[in-house]
């Protein structure tokens, strides 16, 4: 449809109250994975790379057993995470947007051929996915793995299956293991 939405799981308001929120939003970065745009020219059809800045390419990650080794993963369509809550819950931002990055607010119409510019990218270091340890479950020690896009390491079904980098794969991998 080109377009985004909000998709709600339910843990939203649970994790609100943590302190933890996953905003409503897309995060856009000028670091980003291209897709093929099917284009005619006369008689001819040809399929051309452009970046798609909703598709970020983190390449910023923690010192942390998680993230160790990672080079680049893509996250389609992720949302932005952040802390509010007070001390009892430590968060480690693990993976982060480059230094050129944004958000939308949802719902987005995606538009394949804007033109996009440096002011569309006014914000840093956006954390997409992260660490919370802390009290999270009564008095006891817990921690929970959080990324902003639950789809970074699906290749989809299909049609529509797409090979997945190494280091998507990887980075679940490790956060399960962890």
């Amino acid at each position: 449809t080109m377009q985004g939405e909000a998709v709600e799981t339910g843990l939203e308001g649970w994790l609100a109250e943590k302190g933890i929120i996953i905003e409503s939003d897309f995060v856009v970065d000028k670091h980003c994975a291209s897709v093929g745009v099917r284009q005619q020219q006369g008689f001819f059809s040809y399929t051309t790379q452009m970046p798609f800045h909703y598709l970020p390419m983190a390449s910023e990650f923690a010192d942390h057993p998680i993230s160790k080794g990672l080079e680049n993963v893509v996250f389609p369509f992720a949302s932005s995470i952040s802390y509010t809550g007070d001390t009892t819950i430590a968060f480690t931002p693990l993976v982060l947007t480059s230094e050129k990055a944004g958000t939308q607010p949802a719902p987005v119409f995606f538009n394949i051929q804007r033109k996009w510019s440096d002011n569309d990218f006014p914000l840093k270091n956006i954390p997409l996915g992260g660490v919370f340890s802390g009290n999270l479950a009564g008095n006891a020690q817990s921690s929970i793995v959080l990324f902003g896009d639950g789809d970074f390491a699906v290749n989809g079904e299909g049609q529509q299956a797409q090979q997945l980098s190494g280091d998507n794969v990887s980075l679940l991998v490790n956060s399960v293991d962890w």
